[in-house]
């Protein structure tokens, strides 16, 4: 995937899936963690190491001390069994911090994250042979998809298949103005789904922009905090999305973000939290200035 792709993974997705460091079970009984990362069966949970909260009484209370000792694999095995046979499928996975004091520190969602994109990706690469030529905005889109029901919607024989929005996908060159009309996941009706609809809808329509205008495909064409206020408010925040003040914003923050990646500020799940508003603020000041600067040269040379 592009490398700002990479970079979108954890805005995107947190807002609408929420960041659970420790065990808890779906809706299906399912033990999950992280950004709904299935840890089911358990073999994926002892790949994980575990921390023990230090004397924390309050087990869901942030910020969680990490110092206490590294699970056993023993101990793993314990909570995982606890964990699903809870009973408690019907509760949200905010609310079952009470079962175990086992918690993923920052680098253990990383790796569990990592390792649920790493495995869609490969699983869509081996079904899209023109993945690497697609547009930043349309790989997110096609992993946001992966995210929320698995990877099988590329897969013929897969219970999801999705076989318009799929011959879409794989035509050359993509229609993905096809695949924006039918890449909506059920229920829609549900809130957090719906949201995820709308954003993979706007993806797809912007790639489409992309390839049409040979913008450069490696680019998203919006900034982190634009992706992030996109999947949180829907409809909200679409309509002002596609205007040229807001593009030439997301060009001019995105070049701070590129930036901030580079030098690993931005490379990891621990390092993709925000730092305090006013440095952003400040950093997306200087860098639409640049922005603006560099455009204007650019159109003095072109006069």
């Amino acid at each position: 995937m592009h490398p700002s792709v990479a970079q979108a993974l954890v805005p995107f997705n947190a807002p609408i899936e929420g960041v659970v460091p420790w065990m808890y079970v779906d809706r299906k009984n399912l033990v999950t963690t992280g950004m709904g990362n299935l840890i089911n069966p358990i073999e994926n949970a002892l790949k994980l190491q575990w921390h023990h909260l230090a004397g924390q009484a309050d087990k869901s209370k942030r910020p969680f001390d990490f110092t206490g000792p590294i699970a056993s694999p023993q101990e793993v095995y314990a909570a995982w069994q606890k964990v699903k046979n809870a009973g408690v499928s019907s509760l949200g996975g905010g609310k079952q911090a009470y079962l175990t004091d086992l918690r993923l520190d920052d680098a253990g969602l990383d790796a569990v994250v990592h390792n649920t994109v790493t495995n869609n990706e490969a699983y869509l690469k081996a079904r899209i042979p023109h993945w690497d030529e697609f547009p930043a905005d349309a790989q997110l889109a096609l992993l946001s998809m992966a995210y929320a029901m698995g990877p099988g919607y590329a897969e013929r024989s897969g219970g999801s298949y999705f076989p318009k929005f799929m011959a879409a996908v794989n035509a050359w060159p993509p229609r993905f103005d096809v695949a924006a009309q039918e890449c909506t996941m059920q229920p829609d009706s549900d809130p957090a789904l719906h949201r995820r609809n709308v954003a993979n809808k706007a993806m797809f329509m912007a790639a489409q922009t992309v390839m049409a205008t040979g913008t450069p495909i490696e680019d998203r064409t919006w900034s982190l905090a634009q992706i992030s206020d996109l999947v949180t408010r829907g409809e909200a925040a679409l309509a002002n999305l596609f205007t040229a003040g807001a593009l030439e914003a997301a060009a001019a923050a995105r070049a701070v973000e590129y930036a901030a990646y580079s030098t690993g500020q931005l490379a990891t799940f621990r390092k993709s939290k925000p730092l305090g508003a006013l440095f952003w603020v400040a950093l997306g000041v200087v860098g639409f200035g640049a922005f603006k600067v560099l455009q204007a040269k650019r159109r003095a040379r072109h006069a």
